[in-house]
């Protein structure tokens, strides 16, 4: 299961990331960045001791509930976005030659090309031990 997460993330991460400056702009982009980033870290520090409470008072069900309800707000506010400026994309299904044209182009790129394997390896075994320390506290 964590190697699957692991493959997941590895093209989730970036392709969530990419979306903010069509969310924010280019000029606001700085701050939404930072913003994300100090979520999603603060998020990774509060959130197994929180679980752990939450495991204690509502149990391990009551804690799927409430993260089901979580997304709400966000599926809410998604609905709510004005994307009319945003180019829309043909509506070609992806094909295995455009996988394979996206891995050859991040073969090619000096930076991207070292970097995938460490956030491969990252995802795969460093995400399991985040997920599981509500069950250790």
């Amino acid at each position: 299961m964590s190697l699957l997460v692991g493959a997941v993330n590895a093209f989730d991460i970036p392709i969530r990331q990419s979306m903010n400056v069509e969310m924010v702009g280019r000029d606001d982009l700085p701050s939404a960045i930072a913003l994300n980033s100090t979520a999603f870290n603060g998020a990774r520090v509060l959130g197994p001791a929180v679980g752990g409470l939450l495991i204690k008072a509502v149990g391990t069900a009551g804690c799927f509930g409430i993260n089901a309800l979580s997304f709400v707000p966000l599926i809410v506010n998604l609905r709510r976005m004005d994307l009319s400026h945003v180019a829309q994309p043909d509506k070609a299904p992806i094909s295995l030659l455009d996988v394979r044209e996206g891995f050859s182009w991040v073969r090619s790129h000096a930076t991207l090309w070292p970097l995938s394997p460490l956030v491969a390896v990252s995802s795969t075994f460093a995400c399991s031990y985040g997920s599981l320390l509500p069950m250790f506290a």
